[in-house]
């Protein structure tokens, strides 16, 4: 389900994807390929809908089931490595992977690349701001990491430019 708000003298034109987790693999990269695709098709409904549409927020735990990994080492198999993620960030907005970040004419954004790059590449394509929900981790050691990987739940928000305006790390 997608609702998607019309009041524009709100100076923004909104919309919220409903989306359920698609499950149908036990294999995670199939789970979150099949969920980016979905997200594809909310957005291009949204835009359908109405074509001035300014933001879509996409839910919670929306491209991968929250049991996908049992432990803390099955992390670097579908969460984005935070170096990744930072080197993504300190490029924001600038043209440095023009082309694995536009889709051509007709075609997907979730065909290679990372999610990150995949969720800048449909804000890009289809010229709107995007909040969504995905993992990073780290590798680490010592006393402050006893599973040798730090995982968090985090909260990005994109620009239609691709800029990566924020990204809000869950502790809860």
């Amino acid at each position: 389900m997608l609702l998607v708000s019309a009041e524009r003298e709100t100076h923004y034109i909104a919309a919220v994807s409903q989306h359920q987790t698609i499950v149908n693999s036990k294999v995670v990269s199939e789970v979150i390929a099949e969920n980016l695709h979905a997200y594809e098709e909310d957005l291009r409904a949204a835009k359908q809908i109405n074509d001035t549409l300014d933001l879509i927020v996409f839910p919670e735990f929306g491209l991968y089931d929250q049991g996908s990994f049992k432990s803390h080492d099955q992390a670097p198999n579908f969460c984005l490595p935070l170096e990744h993620v930072n080197a993504l960030i300190a490029h924001s907005g600038q043209e440095v992977y023009p082309k694995t970040l536009q889709a051509a004419e007709g075609s997907a954004c979730n065909q290679k690349g990372s999610v990150l790059e995949r969720m800048i590449c449909l804000a890009r394509t289809y010229s709107v701001d995007i909040v969504f929900n995905f993992c990073d981790f780290e590798i680490c050691s010592g006393d402050s990491c006893p599973e040798g990987t730090h995982v968090w739940n985090v909260d990005y928000g994109l620009t239609r430019f691709g800029e990566v305006k924020a990204r809000y790390v869950k502790s809860h």
